[in-house]
């Protein structure tokens, strides 16, 4: 009996490598374009039209599960911050009570609605929110903080994902210790405050 290995060329495997890498950069490329389009749209800018059922229905979410929260300022998207424990980094969208991640993924609303968080989500939201409220002087863990799954496939598809002060907790005494690290491993040592 012939084993199907014997099918499988290094030209075969090339293609199929080659392929793949086509399909994550092109994946890439369209959950930047959907990121984009929210972004302008929280900034009241013009945004590509095929993108509209992707931001319609991220604000209705937003809307829906953000209302609560005390708003200190507009809905401000991609703003770059620094903190004193040196490092920098932008948040997707924040508002002074809320700091959201947006992350764009294959799969229909029931995909986005069994989407979960991660340590590394934990660490950026962690990170973020810091950088936030020492930059804007916003009181120490009083901002909410959540992830925004967007289907880059399905157009309105999306699931708001609250993180918990547990797992921010835990997020933020990971990324502290990997960022010493960086730093020492790096001769880094921050200047600004």
């Amino acid at each position: 009996a012939h084993g199907n290995s014997e099918f499988v060329t290094e030209e075969w495997r090339s293609k199929v490598h080659l392929a793949a890498t086509e399909i994550s950069r092109e994946s890439a490329k369209e959950g930047t374009n959907v990121h984009k389009a929210i972004e302008q749209s929280f900034c009241d800018e013009d945004y590509d039209e095929f993108y509209r059922p992707h931001v319609t229905a991220v604000h209705a979410l937003v809307n829906q599960h953000c209302k609560d929260a005390l708003e200190l300022f507009p809905w401000l998207p991609e703003q770059g911050v620094s903190h004193p424990r040196g490092y920098g980094t932008k948040s997707d969208l924040h508002s002074g009570g809320w700091v959201l991640d947006l992350k764009t993924k294959e799969g229909d609303q029931e995909a986005m609605e069994k989407a979960r968080t991660y340590d590394y989500h934990w660490m950026q939201l962690a990170a973020t929110r810091a950088a936030l409220e020492h930059s804007l002087e916003i009181p120490s863990h009083s901002q909410k903080c959540g992830i925004v799954f967007v289907s880059r496939d399905h157009p309105g598809a999306c699931a708001f994902k609250e993180v918990g002060e547990e797992e921010l907790s835990k997020g933020w005494t990971m990324f502290t210790g990997l960022l010493s690290v960086w730093q020492a491993k790096n001769n880094h040592t921050p200047t600004w405050g």
